[in-house]
């Protein structure tokens, strides 16, 4: 989706923090983000990829999903016909990639969702938030489908349980793709253990009110105080697992090119078979339905050329 050039920027929660610590700032996907620190983004990298990296990606959309009526069959058939998912057999608390089709079985974004029972949350990308909370709405009429207002955070790296375990130790007894609300500070975090990074680490949605305080902690060293600035960018890092700012552009050779979107392709055109469930709604079915007609039959058995999910974390 193309941003609007003439409209003013948004700004994250986390916004005078970057400027804090130096970070040179530009619109992306209609927000105003950190795109450059003065460590360059190779320095970001190995940090991320030796320690434990901290990025703000708040302008993502969170998204809280529940029935209207209340009912969980309600909530399941709805997305079951929006996305290529199938909710039996998944365990709440359980976090699950997928795509948002369109009525052709196109991918119009990819995302992440977690099944907390009577509701869902859902994580979309920047740059469709609208055009995807809109298609939501019209293609599950019967859910009430609204944004999260919170600042959302990835800790990412070898070291990120060491860095969140000190503001909570139930970080630690979290496996991969699994979700818990975390104390931090005393705020209630809703926090999923995933990234997009390749490492380990743990997406943290935090209140827009106690967001700083929450990321300058985290940021700390053992027992040391927030050394803002200047902690971000020593040789040590401020601490065996102290977590060091990041800005998009390092996020993007971390992730690793995940994330393809195409109105036109769907799962099983993208080699993404096991997304799709067989019980999963129209969308989903027609996809399955143009695969086939492609002249791609091999893709109709479920797994083909699907990405692994990490095997060191999974439940």
């Amino acid at each position: 989706m193309t941003h609007d050039a003439n409209a003013p920027l948004a700004h994250v929660p986390l916004d005078s923090l970057h400027r804090e610590l130096g970070a040179k700032m530009a619109g992306f996907a209609g927000w105003d983000m950190p795109i450059q620190y003065p460590a360059g983004l190779k320095a970001e990298h190995l940090h991320t990829r030796t320690k434990a990296g901290l990025f703000d990606v708040s302008h993502m959309g969170q998204l809280a999903i529940s029935a209207r009526d209340g009912r969980l069959d309600t909530l399941h058939r709805q997305l079951e016909a929006a996305l290529p998912v199938d909710f039996e057999g998944w365990p709440p608390g359980l976090q699950r990639y997928s795509m948002l089709l369109n009525d052709q079985g196109g991918i119009e974004d990819d995302l992440m969702l977690v099944n907390l029972g009577d509701q869902v949350r859902m994580v979309v990308n920047a740059g469709n938030r609208e055009h995807d909370l809109a298609l939501l709405r019209a293609l599950c009429p019967e859910l009430d489908i609204h944004w999260v207002d919170a600042a959302l955070v990835a800790l990412q790296g070898p070291l990120a349980q060491a860095a969140l375990e000190r503001l909570d130790p139930g970080c630690a007894g979290m496996l991969f793709m699994q979700s818990r609300t975390l104390s931090l500070l005393g705020a209630e975090c809703f926090t999923t253990r995933s990234g997009y990074t390749g490492e380990d680490g743990y997406e943290i949605s935090l209140p827009r009110d106690q967001a700083q305080a929450i990321v300058r902690r985290a940021r700390r060293s053992h027992g040391g105080a927030d050394r803002a600035g200047s902690a971000r960018h020593a040789a040590p890092g401020g601490g065996p697992a102290a977590a060091r700012q990041r800005h998009l552009a390092v996020r993007d050779p971390d992730r690793g090119g995940i994330g393809l979107r195409d109105p036109e392709v769907t799962p099983l055109g993208r080699a993404e078979g096991r997304r799709v469930s067989g019980r999963a709604g129209p969308a989903a079915s027609d996809g399955r339905r143009r695969a086939s007609q492609a002249g791609r039959p091999e893709l109709l058995r479920s797994g083909a050329g699907a990405p692994a999910c990490p095997d060191r974390r999974q439940p």
